[in-house]
Order: C-alpha cells, then sequence, then structure tokens
C-alpha cells in the first residue's frame, strides 16, 4: 500500500514504526484500543468441544495480552506467534508447528485475511474465513478466500459455532 501511494519505505522501517503506534507509549497504543468481537461464551463453548490453540501474525506476547484482558479463562494451546516460526504468514510454519504438537488432533484454522487462507493451504488445513459486511472490500476478500480453498466464509466469528456442528 505505501508502495502504491509511491513512497519508497523499508519493511522493517514500516513494521517499527507500526509497532510504535500500536504499542504506544504510556498506555495509549491500539492494543489497548481493541474490542472483543466473540459473543459471551462463544469461545467458552467451543472449547468444551475443540482444542484451542492459536496461530497469529503478531508477537505471542501481544496475543496473550488480549487473551488475559478479554478472555482470561480460556486456554489455548500452543499459542504460536510471528516470532516462533523462522517464516511469517502466508507461509504454514505456524499451522505445520500446531500441527506437529497435537499429531493426533484434526486442525482447522479460521481467519480473516488472504494470508491466513494461503497459510492453511500451504498446511493442508481446512479453513474457515470471516469476512466483515462493514468492509469496503468484502465482495473481494471473500472471493479471494474462496479461491484459496475456504470451506466457508462467515460474516464474523458468531457465526462459527452454527458451521462446527
Amino acid at each position: 500500500m505505501i508502495r502504491a501511494a509511491g513512497v519508497d519505505a523499508d519493511y522493517d522501517e514500516v513494521v517499527k514504526h507500526f509497532q510504535t503506534l500500536f504499542h504506544g507509549n504510556g498506555g495509549n497504543g491500539l492494543l489497548l484500543r481493541e474490542r472483543w468481537i466473540a459473543s459471551a461464551g462463544l469461545l467458552e463453548r467451543l472449547s468444551e468441544r475443540f482444542q484451542l490453540a492459536l496461530f497469529t501474525g503478531r508477537l505471542r506476547w501481544e496475543a496473550e495480552l488480549t487473551l488475559r484482558r478479554f478472555a482470561p479463562g480460556l486456554h489455548f494451546e500452543p499459542i504460536v506467534g510471528a516470532g516462533d516460526v523462522p517464516n511469517h504468514k502466508p507461509a504454514p510454519d505456524g499451522l505445520l508447528h500446531i500441527c506437529k504438537l497435537q499429531p493426533d488432533c484434526e486442525v482447522w484454522y479460521v481467519g480473516d485475511t488472504v494470508d491466513d487462507a494461503r497459510s492453511a493451504k500451504a498446511a493442508g488445513v481446512p479453513f474457515i474465513g470471516i469476512a466483515s459486511p462493514s468492509s469496503e472490500r468484502r465482495d473481494e476478500l471473500v472471493s479471494l478466500l474462496h479461491a484459496e480453498g475456504a470451506k466457508a466464509v462467515l460474516n464474523d466469528i458468531n457465526q462459527l459455532e452454527g458451521v462446527l456442528k
């Protein structure tokens, strides 16, 4: 997006700048402005039927902070973050790591980006996409997720329980 706007920026500098905005200075970062989208009890009910794991493009501590804030009673095992694997999404490294740690489990991946879908496809893991109706580019995202093999594309995470029945 930056290059498309005519700016030549170093990737590491862009990441560093984003991390400054995300982490903030003295509690004003975007990280602390996040909203929890899952309805109360949804993930708790799913955790009664499924072992929950997490593969995120965030650093693990960032994901753990969010989980402690919004879902302190939930247990995700393992949590695989960007710093835990040699290659970031769309590489399948994080999903392959989860599969290796849980060899007897059927693994499904739920995500909201094309990189999530591509990571699942590369790992041979079934994928369920999320594409919010409020997104200006929803139709494009839905098409891309289906093109990458999504088994279903939902409007939001709160529809997941119905798909997994």
